[in-house]
């Protein structure tokens, strides 16, 4: 290994994977709709005090639990408090996609060795799902950094077949143990039983293929489900105590019920959605997924293969079955197949091999490179949606990229760690910057929340408040304030009276009513200004008029 990733490889990792996930980090504005959803809550703990029930507005968010709101208020807290920005409250995403990154190596180190394991996290660090959920004030990241924790310290455990050394470096297994009940208890304050489930769902398929738990006895369960208690209790009582059993009963009728039985919001996709997927939310590692993954099969008999299989194939069946879909409810299973190509890159690079051979290999290089060449147009094609094309530091970076990807060949030499990652990392890296930095940003009709927030203070200042129909997207709220008000356009009309100093944003297909009802209260309308766009979380175009009455109604 080259001297500098030797030495300090968990330095290394840890600046790789700010170069990756910054990018658009401080400058992207608050993203519809879960990301503002998590943050307002959190913004209104710190605006309230209470730190044990989870409101958006004045409605009860009885979906996920206290874990990363505490997180995401705390680092609130240091930046500005409720007023502080919306980078603030991704924080703890950036930090779990690091520790996530951070763990992998931890794993692959003791599993298979210092190039496999630092290949495997630059895999995982560059992937397109991780880098864009580190973007985002919500839940995966961090539960990703917990679940990769305890599924580590199983496969330490089932590797080790209940020895005190792996890869000759002694360990104690009472620590492996404690460290794995700490994560899952976390996991479980994050979200519930998710990480519960992978870890279930490993261990059950090894303990039918192996007819035998002996590696399983370090674990302690009766100590570990002491610690879960520990680390879960406090808020599951005080929850139970102000709530009753509301927050369980719509947590799981109104939540996980509805993404089991059917696709709930929309999101409904059939099974082997995630299987089709996978070469993009794991791109650019991706380039050598097929052949990886049969590499591992073929070497199903080798404990670290055997545990990364059974840790990814029962739960992506799971995955697929159920109806409600998104790309990240698979990013639980991300490090172990990071795991597995960096296994198969370290193995190849050793060998002084090349990477696949024939027609898999070419077939599935042809595969990526499409994919790769999608990605790169994305951002010029939905800037020309737009009407409008990415800055030309945007299409710099995109043709720089361009220019890595045709570098690139099926077959490619492995001489250092990553081997032949590091024109592919290269490549997102300048899509990345590219997309999240430059071209999102500067893309004024995806950012209706912040044209809004921003003429409403140029007429009224900062303190305006705002009355919205046709317009319900949790950043306004965000941006706008906890006051912010989300009505029909009789009760806007109806707000805007009783409250003379407000704002009203009235969506184009709602101003005919909110007209109506404006003149039957003998309201003097005056416009603030006008305003259009896009709407990505409904796919349409809309238009908006801000109007003010000057605090003024007409005498009946």
């Amino acid at each position: 290994m080259p001297s500098v990733v030797s030495q300090k490889p968990r330095l290394v990792l840890i600046l790789i994977c700010l170069l990756l996930f910054l990018p658009g980090f401080f400058n992207l504005g608050p993203a519809d709709r879960d990301e503002s959803r998590f943050a307002q809550a959190s913004k209104q703990m710190l605006e309230t005090g209470n730190f044990v029930e989870i409101y958006f507005q004045e409605d009860a968010r009885n979906k996920k639990p206290i874990g990363i709101y505490w997180l995401q208020a705390g680092s609130a807290s240091l930046f500005g408090g409720a007023e502080a920005p919306i980078w603030a409250y991704r924080l703890p995403s950036l930090i779990g996609a690091i520790g996530a990154v951070l763990m992998t190596y931890w794993a692959g180190l003791r599993l298979l060795g210092p190039v496999a394991g630092f290949t495997a996290s630059l895999a995982l660090a560059s992937s397109l799902l991780l880098v864009i959920e580190a973007h985002l004030a919500k839940t995966d990241a961090m539960l990703l950094f917990t679940i990769v924790t305890a599924q580590a310290c199983l496969a330490l455990l089932y590797v080790s077949g209940n020895r005190r050394a792996i890869g000759g470096e002694q360990f104690d297994p009472r620590q492996i143990a404690l460290l794995f009940w700490g994560a899952i208890g976390a996991s479980i304050l994050i979200k519930g039983p998710i990480g519960v489930m992978v870890a279930a769902l490993t261990i059950l398929p090894l303990a039918i293929a192996d007819r035998s738990i002996r590696w399983l006895y370090p674990i302690r369960p009766l100590i570990g489900m002491l610690i879960v208690l520990l680390i879960t209790a406090p808020w599951v009582v005080a929850i139970s105590l102000t709530s009753g059993a509301s927050f369980f009963a719509d947590a799981v009728g109104d939540d996980l019920l509805p993404k089991l039985l059917s696709g709930q919001e929309s999101h409904g996709s059939p099974p082997g959605t995630y299987t089709l997927l996978a070469v993009v939310v794991l791109w650019p590692a991706s380039i050598v997924l097929g052949p990886a993954l049969w590499f591992a099969w073929q070497r199903r008999a080798e404990p670290v293969y055997r545990f990364c299989l059974a840790w990814i194939l029962p739960s992506w069946i799971v995955f697929e079955l159920v109806p409600t879909k998104l790309p990240h409810y698979v990013m639980p299973l991300a490090p172990a197949i990071a795991l597995i190509i960096g296994g198969y890159i370290a193995t190849l690079a050793e060998r002084g091999q090349y990477v696949g051979t024939p027609w898999f290999t070419r077939f599935a290089w042809t595969c990526w490179l499409l994919v790769s060449l999608a990605l790169l147009a994305t951002p010029i094609g939905a800037a020309i949606y737009l009407g409008t094309l990415p800055p030309v530091t945007a299409l710099i970076c995109l043709a720089l990229a361009l220019l890595v990807l045709l570098t690139i060949r099926p077959n490619v030499p492995m001489p250092m760690p990553g081997g032949g990652l590091w024109r592919p990392i290269a490549a997102a890296f300048l899509l990345y910057v590219a997309t999240f930095q430059i071209t999102v940003p500067s893309l004024q009709d995806l950012n209706l929340s912040r044209q809004i927030h921003a003429a409403a203070t140029t007429a009224r200042g900062p303190k305006v408040q705002l009355a919205s129909t046709g317009y319900a997207e949790p950043s306004l709220v965000f941006l706008a304030g906890t006051q912010t008000r989300l009505m029909p356009p009789d009760s806007t009309a109806q707000f805007l009276a009783d409250t003379p100093q407000a704002i009203a944003v009235v969506e184009q297909r709602q101003e005919e009513v909110f007209r109506e009802k404006a003149n039957e209260l003998g309201l003097t309308l005056r416009t603030v200004s006008t305003l259009s766009g896009y709407n990505y979380s409904v796919g349409k175009d809309v238009t908006f008029t801000l109007f003010e009455t000057g605090g003024a109604r007409a005498q009946r």
